[in-house]
C-alpha cells in the first residue's frame, strides 16, 4: 500500500467496527492497562484501521504514526501523495520524521510549491531526520525538472543506502559528488549503452567514464560496502593501464549487470577485499566461442601482470561469463546460471582454479546432466564439492548436452550417476520446475517426459540418492509447474 493510500484515509469520517470497541477499552478506569492492550491490538491492524484510529484518539497519534512509517521503504508515486506525506510529517513539530526510515520517489516531476515544502520540512525539522534509505526511480528526469526536490536529499547526513534508476550523463556523477551522507550501499542503473551510442551529441569516451562506478563513486572510497551497477562501462583509453588507481577497501559485495567487457584485473585492483561477486556480461560478448576464448586469455594475462584476488567466498554468473572472467583463485561457492549450453572443456577451465565446496547449476535444462557431466564431476577439480544445488527448468521435451532428445527416466538416471561421483557431498538440493507446459484439460495428452514426472515418487528418488551417496547428510527435492500434479517436496536429514 502506498503512502498516499495510507495518509489520505485520515480524512475519512467512517471508522471500522473494531474502533468503537478499542476506544471503549481506552476510556475505562484501567486506562494504563487498556492503552497497552489497545496498542498491542493496533500492532496487528492494517494501515487503513491504524489511520482511522489516529483520527479518533489523539493518544494513538505517536504510536500510530510510528507503525505507519516504520516500513523499510515508503514509496511515493504521485505529487498528491508526496504533498500528503509532507503535511503528515510536518504536523506536531515534525516529530514523525524520526520514524521515516526509507523514502522512494517513483515520480519524474514535482512542482515548485511541493518541492519547496519538502525542502522546508527537512530544513526546519532537521533534528528529527533519521532517513537511512532513498530510492529514486527517475533520477535524471527528476533532477532536470525538479532539482529542488533532489538537493535537500543531497544535504542529508543520515543516509546509508541509495538506489538510483534512470541515471544519466553527466547528472548522476555530479549529484553523487555532492551527497553529504557516507553511503555504504549503492544501487545505480544507467540506461542501455545503445541509447548513448545513437546520440551524436555525446562523446562516447566521456560517457563511458561517467558510467564507470570505480570512477564515479570515488567519494565513497572509504565507506562503500555493497554495490550494484546496471549497464556500467569499464573502458580503457589508448595504451592506458587496464587497472584504476582508486581502491575501495571495505567493499565486499559487488553485483554488475550488462557489463560491457570482462575487466577482472580492474575489479580485483579496485575491490581487493571483495568476497561475493555476481556478474552478467553484455549478451553480445558470449555470442562467438572464439571471442570468448580471446577475452578469457586477455583477462588471464592482465591478472598475471597486475594481480587478482587470493580467494572469493562466492561467484554467481552465467556459464560463459565465468569462463571469460578467468578468475584464477579458489572460490568457495560457484553458482552457474543458465540456460546457456554447457561446454565441458570450458567447465573444466572454470572449476580448475576455483575448486569449489559449493557448486550450483541454476535454471538449466535437465539434460545437461548426462554421462559427460559424470566424467567432469569425477575429476579431481570437483572432488571438494560438499554442497550441490541443481535447479532444472523442463518443458515437454528433454535434450542432452548435444541437443539430442532423451527419455526422462534416462535423464534422471544420469543425474543420479553424475552426483554419485562426488566423494565429499553432504548437502544436495534438486529443484525441478516445469515451464511453458500447456494446461492439462480434457483430451490433453501428456508427453512421455511429463508422464514420467507425473508418476515419479520423490521419496523413492530420495532413497535412491541416499543409498548411492553414503556421505549425504541433507537432501531436499522439489517439483512444481507440471500440469495436473500439485507441487511436491521431500526433505531428509540423517546423522
Amino acid at each position: 500500500m502506498t503512502t498516499h493510500q495510507r495518509l489520505s484515509i485520515i480524512s475519512c469520517p467512517t471508522l471500522p467496527a473494531l474502533c468503537p470497541l478499542l476506544l471503549a477499552l481506552s476510556s475505562s478506569e484501567e486506562t494504563a492497562l487498556a492503552l497497552d492492550v489497545l496498542l498491542d491490538i493496533m500492532s496487528f491492524c492494517d494501515d487503513t484501521t491504524v489511520c482511522r484510529l489516529i483520527q479518533a484518539d489523539k493518544s494513538l497519534h505517536r504510536e500510530g504514526a510510528k507503525q505507519l512509517l516504520s516500513h523499510d521503504l515508503i514509496t511515493i508515486s504521485t505529487e498528491d501523495a508526496l504533498d500528503s506525506l509532507i503535511h503528515f510529517l510536518a504536523s506536531r513539530g515534525g516529530y514523525r520524521l524520526v520514524f521515516l526510515r526509507g523514502l522512494g520517489l517513483n515520480i519524474s516531476y514535482v512542482g515548485t510549491p511541493i518541492s519547496r515544502r519538502f525542502d522546508m520540512l527537512l530544513r526546519r525539522h532537521s533534528n528529527h531526520v533519521r532517513l537511512q534509505r532513498i530510492d529514486i526511480a527517475y533520477l535524471e528526469a527528476l533532477e532536470r525538472t525538479s532539482p529542488s526536490i533532489i538537493l535537500p536529499l543531497c544535504r542529508l547526513k543520515t543516509l546509508e543506502t541509495a538506489r538510483f534508476n534512470g541515471a544519466g550523463f553527466p547528472i548522476t556523477s555530479s549529484l553523487l559528488s555532492i551527497f553529504h551522507s557516507n553511503l555504504t550501499t549503492i544501487h545505480i542503473e544507467w540506461g542501455s549503452v545503445g541509447d548513448v551510442l545513437d546520440n551524436p551529441d555525446f562523446d562516447p569516451s566521456d560517457e563511458y567514464d561517467f558510467r564507470n562506478p570505480i570512477l564515479t563513486l570515488h567519494i565513497y572510497l572509504h565507506t562503500l560496502q555493497h554495490l550494484t551497477a546496471v549497464n556500467a562501462v569499464f573502458q580503457f583509453k589508448g595504451n592506458s593501464s587496464p587497472v584504476y588507481a582508486d581502491v575501495y577497501p571495505h567493499l565486499t559485495h559487488l553485483t554488475l549487470t550488462n557489463v560491457n567487457a570482462p575487466i577482472t584485473a580492474a575489479l580485483a585492483r579496485a575491490y581487493p577485499n571483495l568476497t561475493d561477486l555476481t556478474i552478467t556480461l553484455h549478451p553480445y560478448l558470449s555470442d562467438d566461442p572464439q571471442d570468448s576464448y580471446i577475452l578469457h586469455e586477455i583477462n588471464s594475462e592482465r591478472q598475471a601482470a597486475h594481480g587478482s584476488w587470493t580467494a572469493l567466498d562466492s561467484v554467481t554468473a552465467p556459464f560463459r561469463d565465468l569462463y571469460m572472467l578467468a578468475i584464477p583463485c579458489p572460490v568457495r561457492a560457484v553458482l552457474i546460471t543458465g540456460p546457456q549450453e554447457i561446454c565441458f572443456h570450458v567447465l573444466r577451465a572454470v572449476l580448475e582454479p576455483a575448486r569449489p565446496r559449493h557448486l550450483a547449476f541454476l535454471h538449466f535444462d535437465g539434460g545437461i546432466f548426462s554421462e559427460y557431466m559424470g566424467h567432469v564431476l569425477q575429476e579431481p577439480l570437483a572432488a571438494g564439492v560438499e554442497t550441490l544445488e541443481l535447479h532444472f527448468d523442463l518443458s515437454g521435451r528433454v535434450l542432452d548436452a548435444d541437443g539430442a532428445e532423451i527419455g526422462a527416466e534416462e535423464m534422471v538416471d544420469g543425474w543420479v550417476d553424475a552426483i554419485a561421483e562426488l566423494p565429499k557431498l553432504s548437502t544436495l538440493s534438486i529443484t525441478v520446475k516445469w515451464c511453458s507446459a500447456e494446461k492439462a484439460g480434457e483430451g490433453t495428452t501428456r508427453s512421455p517426459s511429463e508422464e514420467y514426472f507425473f508418476m515419479l515418487d520423490l521419496e523413492d528418488l530420495a532413497e535412491e540418492l541416499c543409498d548411492r551417496i553414503p556421505t549425504l547428510k541433507t537432501l531436499a527435492l522439489a517439483m512444481s509447474g507440471l500440469p495436473g500434479r500439485l507441487p511436491a517436496s521431500v526433505s531428509l536429514a540423517r546423522e
